[in-house]
């Protein structure tokens, strides 16, 4: 059985993403460790919570992460997507229990826990100031990797917050650099970036079906948190992002098309600071950072197929 620890900025695609992990046969959730992002982090842990109470999975250990990004700048949360509350303010009045909550940072969590256990995956849904700090910690921890997979970034110069940058990437480029710099070539490291999320757009009314198929608390609860924006319709379409990004990883056939390059993070331009640039030539990045595999096609009949399932599960 495949072990895997989720780092996230629960909002309402991560939901999604814990779920649909939750329903992988042959994965055992080792822990959530929780990052400021989609929401402050104590919204977060809160939903974290709450989509482990939906799922009746209790009995996983979750860690507080950081709470701003590594250069503690001031940092704009998803509210007008993802609502105040990081999970569509849908009111909660049932209160969660705090007991899977641990004491332990996350980022001291993720260098025990990979210390620990033998081949780990990782999966980074927000900004990825606790997987940087870690690696600073220990900056061997990327050996104890087996899979690394970022929902984040860009390849082609697309973003979703700026002109240019993808949101997770953005939040913290300085981590985002320590990520794909400093890690060596021995963890395999995958991205889903914006464009492919973009790309696989589908219509409101085929999301809403999806929804309305499930039956049970999960479904019930994904209903609940999602009816703000399938009400809405800020966007042309509905993209799935985290969801996706899990997907690939845990069912690998799910990405129909990938391309191999490192990258660099933009960290100093004006307009441009947060975008991820790949050295397709290997022109600039130094042999010792990671081979990046982009995923940049998906089978959305699968993954549908898949999100289908795991609501109906």
């Amino acid at each position: 059985m495949g072990k895997l620890i989720i780092d996230t900025d629960c909002g309402l695609d991560d939901a999604n993403a814990i779920l649909l992990a939750l329903s992988h046969p042959d994965t055992q959730v080792l822990a959530i460790t929780m990052v400021d992002g989609n929401t402050c982090l104590d919204n977060v842990v809160q939903n974290v919570l709450r989509v482990l109470r939906a799922a009746g999975r209790q009995d996983i250990p979750i860690y507080r992460g950081s709470a701003c990004s590594m250069l503690n700048l001031p940092r704009k949360c998803a509210s007008d997507y993802h609502g105040e509350d990081g999970l569509g303010d849908f009111p909660d009045h049932e209160p969660v229990s705090t007991e899977q909550l641990q004491q332990e940072h996350a980022v001291w969590a993720l260098v025990r826990l990979l210390r620990e256990h033998d081949d780990v995956d990782l999966v980074c849904l927000g900004p990825l100031t606790n997987l940087a700090l870690a690696i600073r910690l220990e900056p061997a921890l990327g050996n104890r990797i087996r899979r690394l997979c970022i929902m984040g970034g860009n390849y082609k110069g697309k973003g979703n917050i700026t002109m240019t940058g993808e949101f997770n990437f953005y939040r913290d480029p300085e981590a985002a650099h320590v990520v794909l710099h400093d890690l060596t070539d021995s963890c395999q490291v995958t991205m889903v970036g914006w464009e492919v999320c973009a790309e696989s757009m589908v219509t409101f009314e085929t999301a809403e079906q999806l929804m309305l198929q499930g039956c049970g608390p999960k479904a019930d609860f994904v209903r609940s948190i999602y009816a703000n924006v399938l009400r809405q319709r800020l966007l042309p379409g509905f993209v799935f992002c985290d969801e996706l990004a899990m997907a690939c990883l845990l069912w690998p056939q799910v990405a129909r098309q990938t391309e191999r390059a490192r990258f660099r993070v933009e960290l100093a331009g004006h307009w441009c600071r947060g975008m991820a640039v790949p050295d397709w030539e290997s022109l600039d990045t130094g042999e010792h950072q990671p081979m990046v595999t982009m995923v940049t096609s998906v089978d959305m009949t699968r993954f549908l197929d898949l999100m289908r399932a795991c609501l109906n599960g």
